[in-house]
């Protein structure tokens, strides 16, 4: 697990940062050791005694996502706060699916199932959550209700991982390809987001495109990095991310790759992905200072940024 040294080292946090993300952390700490109080603890397919399905969602996202974890838990406003932690675990538990299974056939069915349950979530009648002893269904059906998150963005983080190329093992020919499915696996998440803060903040329409331009920039960033970092975990199951017009420009093969060799092509080809991954950091960087600083505070702990640069 990345230390909070660490991380403020590698993503150059300001001293005054990591004050307040350690008070946050220890904040959360005391929360957990005296059990939280939610007003969602009496839900009761969810079961007495047990955690709350706000809490469930912040241990999933610390659990598989520690950097969304520590983006997420610095936000002041509890209702963005819990709204992001409930967007984060929904995208971190559909994209574990492709994992999950080795047949794409049963990742389509698991994915399937939480299309089913976004349309339960919007509808006005009905608590899938409770009924399906799911908190993250509960959870997604009070970001819905309160934040008007828009239906059409968590359908397009499902029916983009549900595509059949996205489930190949070699699913991107050009680098044309990862950039549209970086906009529609990542970006989506941060427009969520977006539409939380404009819930809470009064944005104006100005704000609003630049947070839509700067969420577009970071999630083609985040995809590109993701696919970086996961040359070696995805080797394990015969997959390999990296667009095939990269390996021919740089002569070499996905074999490479998963065999885990570190030739000059290999090196190369990792710079120069992850310079075009640094270029769209730095243009959402630019994006970011022309925010009120109420609509920046979720955005200010870049994940790609430690990475890359």
């Amino acid at each position: 697990m990345l230390s909070l040294k660490s991380f403020a080292f590698k993503s150059h946090i300001n001293c005054r940062n990591v004050l307040t993300l350690n008070r946050r952390l220890n904040e959360f700490k005391d929360k957990q050791r005296v059990g939280v109080k939610s007003s969602d603890e009496s839900v009761g397919a969810m079961g007495k005694g047990r955690q709350s399905p706000q809490q469930y969602c912040m241990d999933c996202v610390k659990k598989y996502d520690f950097e969304g974890y520590l983006s997420a838990i610095v936000v002041k406003e509890a209702t963005v706060r819990r709204n992001v932690f409930a967007i984060k675990a929904f995208n971190t538990m559909i994209s574990q699916t492709r994992d999950m299974t080795s047949q794409a056939l049963m990742a389509q069915m698991r994915l399937q199932y939480w299309s089913d349950l976004i349309d339960k979530i919007f509808a006005d009648d009905t608590e899938p959550g409770v009924e399906a002893n799911e908190p993250i269904a509960y959870e997604l059906k009070h970001c819905g209700t309160d934040s008007k998150a828009t239906k059409y963005w968590f359908k397009k983080l499902i029916e983009t991982r549900m595509d059949s190329r996205s489930l190949s093992h070699f699913p991107f020919q050009t680098l044309v390809d990862l950039e549209k499915y970086s906009e529609s696996s990542v970006t989506p998440v941060y427009y969520l987001i977006v539409e939380c803060l404009a819930r809470l903040h009064d944005v104006s329409a100005a704000q609003r495109i630049d947070l839509d331009h700067m969420s577009s920039h970071l999630g083609r960033a985040q995809g590109f990095c993701n696919v970086l970092r996961g040359v070696a975990h995805n080797a394990r199951y015969n997959r390999c991310y990296i667009p095939s017009d990269l390996l021919i420009k740089h002569n070499t093969s996905h074999e490479d790759l998963m065999r885990g060799n570190a030739t000059d092509n290999v090196i190369e080809l990792c710079y120069d992905l992850a310079t075009i991954t640094h270029q769209h950091i730095e243009t959402a960087l630019k994006l970011m200072e022309k925010l009120d600083k109420q609509n920046r505070v979720v955005f200010e702990w870049i994940p790609a940024n430690h990475v890359v640069v």
